[in-house]
């Protein structure tokens, strides 16, 4: 424990924030493996509103059965988003599939929120967060000149061009195209 106390904080945040990263990871992973919509609300997810440049807010509904469409609305409109938790220790699940799915996911991996209230370092806990579902990316411009592709684009703070660029690029036989 000494020698992790000596890292220093950004690094050790890093690795945190990774380890939640990829538990939301593979929540998403499995929301679309059940065919269920990332780019909508269903009874039970959490929405964030967005603000004036389409970042989400720290405003959060906990979208029910009542008020769905009023909320998908927003989302259609680019006010709001559905997004998925960042566990913490302080991570609530309202009742609903997202949150089944969240709850599964930290069963499978052994994780309990409590995890993430570190007392022998306590710079290290986390109260948890909210993070999109999905991303619209904004396209500036595409040119095609002999045979070269170039895209501007513009992504929210947070999401990697890297990914984008991954998926758009992605072979559908990656073991003949490069080999």
């Amino acid at each position: 424990m000494n020698a992790l106390r000596k890292l220093p904080r950004e690094l050790l945040n890093l690795y945190v924030e990774s380890y939640q990263s990829y538990l939301f990871n593979l929540a998403l992973s499995e929301r679309i493996g059940r065919g269920l919509p990332i780019n909508r609300a269903l009874p039970g997810d959490i929405v964030a509103l967005l603000d004036e440049h389409g970042l989400p807010t720290k405003h959060v509904i906990h979208v029910n059965e009542t008020m769905v469409d009023k909320v998908n609305e927003l989302v259609i409109k680019g006010r709001a988003i559905p997004v998925g938790h960042l566990v913490g220790y302080n991570t609530k699940f309202p009742p609903g599939i997202q949150s089944d799915i969240e709850l599964n996911v930290l069963r499978r991996e052994g994780v309990d929120l409590l995890m993430f209230m570190v007392k022998s370092i306590p710079r290290l806990s986390v109260r948890g967060g909210y993070r999109p579902l999905f991303t619209k990316l904004v396209i500036i411009g595409i040119n095609l000149v002999n045979y070269e592709l170039n895209i501007v684009f513009r992504l929210p703070r947070g999401n990697y061009a890297t990914v984008f660029l991954r998926e758009l690029m992605k072979s559908k036989h990656p073991e003949i195209d490069f080999t």
